[in-house]
């Protein structure tokens, strides 16, 4: 099992390097004050979660 990938929403600043994070295999999570808020996936992930999107 992976070691999710952390960050706070503050890393944004540099979000070049939190996407460069981001890969088929890997999600980034984004806490706020502590508390699980956003998550960064990519478009192929998006697809396996949600099959009804289609570009």
């Amino acid at each position: 099992m992976d070691i999710p990938n952390i960050k706070l929403i503050l890393d944004l600043r540099n979000y070049t390097e939190v996407l460069k994070q981001v890969d088929a295999s890997n999600r980034v999570y984004l806490t706020r004050n502590r508390h699980s808020e956003y998550g960064i996936l990519t478009m192929a992930q998006s697809k396996i979660c949600n099959p009804v999107c289609t570009t």
